[in-house]
């Protein structure tokens, strides 16, 4: 995988399971992979959603029935864990000035947290069916994205993005839309269920890249570049709790979690990370400045393969307790 000089790219990997979900931190310099060891962490996750920087700081919030951020420093220790009773299914974190943006999605809060002071504040409430998955603030607005913007705005059809200033939808028709940012004067968000990068401004959609898979995770990492994160739909999940049973090879044996770099909006290369799991939630790049220094026992470097082993491992390991069959053969 080869990105841009100078980019440092991290990923935030979410409906992992077992011990995967202790290395949800995923990072690449564009030469080498690795995996950040969080299993002091972990331990009652499924991964982690959003990811946010600011100030040598990254903040990213973990996904568990007890929600929580995770701050780390540079050298990518823990050195704060942030709770809050308002914390229920956190989703994208947003940086906007000396403030942390935080999406409480399953009850259907916004909320805003002073970094020099702590200090968190409920900034908005809305339907938490409209299921919100993204924030953007804007110098005089606050931009939330919605799976189902219309419960926001009856005027609106399937989902998009609404101006809690205006009390309206910007942008609509959106098919669970994850991953809204500014991007050269105007702005990007993830048509995830219709596997598409849209461009828009105030008049709405200009441009669109079409992808496949189910693109959620966005970064910008050149003047008219992107990377955006796209994995297969899922074979199970909350929407879908009997599964989907039968798969075939074929069916199955090109469903990987691809990185896309879309320039000018058009797809130019595909990447395939080696990562533990098959959902990205968030991306970001790292300033220039921001230099990751961890200490050895801080990160795993990742080899081809190296996950593929431990689910196979992980997978035995259960089939033989199950069975109640001795862990070691005689």
């Amino acid at each position: 995988m080869k990105l841009p000089e100078g980019v440092t790219l991290l990923a935030t990997i979410c409906n992992t399971v077992g011990v995967a979900s202790a290395f949800a931190l995923w990072l690449s310099d564009g030469e080498q992979q690795y995996v950040v060891d969080l299993s002091e962490h972990m331990q009652d996750s499924g991964g982690l959603t959003g990811i946010a920087f600011h100030g040598e700081r990254i903040y990213v919030a973990v996904q568990s029935g007890q929600p929580r951020i995770l701050v780390l420093d540079l050298a990518l220790r823990v050195v704060e864990v942030i709770q809050n009773d308002h914390f229920n299914d956190l989703h994208s974190l947003h940086i906007a000035g000396d403030a942390l943006f935080i999406v409480s999605t399953r009850n259907g809060q916004l909320l805003k947290r002073d970094l020099a002071t702590g200090a968190t504040s409920v900034i908005a409430d809305f339907d938490p069916a409209a299921w919100v998955s993204g924030v953007l603030c804007r110098p005089d607005d606050i931009w939330l994205c919605c799976h189902e913007v219309w419960r926001l705005d009856p005027t609106a059809q399937g989902g998009g993005v609404f101006s809690i200033r205006r009390g309206r939808k910007l942008l609509d028709g959106l098919l669970r839309p994850h991953s809204l940012i500014g991007y050269r004067g105007g702005f990007v968000v993830l048509d995830s269920g219709n596997a598409r990068v849209a461009y828009f401004d105030h008049d709405g959609i200009k441009q669109s890249c079409q992808l496949h898979g189910f693109p959620r995770g966005v970064a910008v990492a050149g003047e008219a570049t992107l990377l955006v994160a796209g994995g297969p739909h899922r074979t199970i999940s909350r929407k879908n709790p009997a599964g989907v049973a039968g798969k075939s090879f074929r069916d199955v044996a090109y469903e990987r979690l691809k990185l896309f770099e879309v320039t000018h909006g058009e797809h130019i290369r595909t990447f395939v990370p080696e990562l533990p799991g098959f959902e990205i939630y968030d991306l970001i790049v790292l300033p220039a400045n921001a230099a990751i220094r961890p200490a050895d026992d801080r990160v795993v470097r990742l080899e081809h393969g190296m996950f593929a082993r431990l689910y196979y491992v992980t997978l035995v390991d259960a089939l033989l307790r199950l069975s109640g069959a001795p862990d070691k053969p005689q």
